[in-house]
């Protein structure tokens, strides 16, 4: 009787044991599980706040292009921010063109900046090494090419045919005056595209998607000059790039009125002299005008009347007139 009793009493602690055991184990695999969270979190905040000190840092100058290395990580963006794993942040009055999503642990940015025909403001663009560029068409289609840096994947065609396949694990395709047609050899990989019609001041971009090897249209949109449809072609998304491009053309409309100001002041100060007839201030009022909604229309007529404020200032210069701008 002893016996049984001394051996309920063994596989009693026994059992305490492994039911300790477990409540243990259970609690070590919380607190390692909410430390390595913890610590996910904090990177991925870390990598969002150097991203943001690149970005901020890029915009200051002009004709940048910067490599960044970071942790393996999927970075999405969208037009006034971006994240990574739900945590965000803004983008705080720059202009940045780049895919929904970045995923991979280097990025490359360049920097541009936008003259309507006086300076606006600059643009940062972004993407990886991971995308290859390939852009498709007549000489227009060379020059936008030879115009990206050598730090992205980039290829130049004449014929969509020609486009070789080279394991890529994404192809944006921008086709020049053509139209698009998915190239047999890319059937499988991850590929979007973009049909530019247009020349370097001014045209409209369509944005495409691909199903069943087939591109599908996502929508029409309009660029003006040609760091605006880099913007485009950085841009895998047309609502990001619309919305990009109407916060731009917001920054159009207050620095137009800054000018507007200026010809007015310069207009009055040189009034009945020589001077006075190279400060009409039509060109920058419907360029003032115009900037307030993104739109085709708005864009032919500040093509136009940029082109005139910028004869009108050079016409000022040449009789050592103050500058517009």
């Amino acid at each position: 009787m002893r016996l049984k009793r001394g051996m309920i009493g063994l596989q009693f602690n026994w059992i305490f044991i492994l039911v300790s055991g477990a409540i243990v184990l259970v609690l070590i695999t919380g607190i390692v599980m909410k430390q390595s969270s913890i610590s996910k979190i904090s990177t991925n905040a870390l990598i969002l706040r150097n991203l943001d000190d690149v970005l901020s840092s890029s915009e200051i100058s002009t004709g940048t292009v910067n490599v960044v290395k970071i942790p393996k990580s999927k970075i999405e963006f969208e037009c006034n921010r971006f994240s990574i794993d739900g945590i965000s942040k803004q983008i705080n009055g720059m202009n940045v063109f780049a895919p929904s999503v970045l995923e991979g642990d280097s990025i490359i940015s360049m920097t541009l900046g936008w003259s309507i025909p006086f300076k606006v403001t600059n643009f940062v663009y972004l993407t990886n090494p991971r995308i290859r560029y390939v852009l498709v068409g007549d000489n227009f289609a060379k020059d936008i090419h030879d115009s990206l840096p050598s730090e992205i994947s980039k290829d130049y065609y004449n014929n969509f045919n020609d486009i070789k396949n080279k394991n890529d694990e994404e192809v944006r395709i921008v086709f020049f005056g053509q139209v698009p047609e998915f190239p047999s050899s890319l059937e499988g990989a991850k590929v979007t595209a973009l049909k530019v019609s247009g020349d370097e001041n001014k045209g409209s971009v369509e944005f495409f998607d691909v199903e069943d090897n087939k591109f599908v249209n996502k929508g029409i949109s309009y660029y003006i000059r040609e760091s605006t449809l880099l913007g485009a072609v950085f841009s895998g998304d047309i609502e990001i790039y619309e919305c990009v491009m109407e916060n731009v053309f917001e920054k159009l409309n207050v620095v137009s009125q800054v000018y507007e100001r200026k010809t007015d002041n310069l207009r009055l100060f040189y009034k009945d002299q020589q001077c006075e007839q190279f400060y009409d201030p039509g060109s920058i009022e419907t360029i003032k005008e115009s900037s307030v909604i993104f739109s085709q229309s708005s864009i032919n007529n500040i093509d136009i009347n940029a082109k005139n404020l910028k004869l009108q200032n050079k016409q000022s210069q040449l009789f050592s007139c103050p500058l517009i701008y």
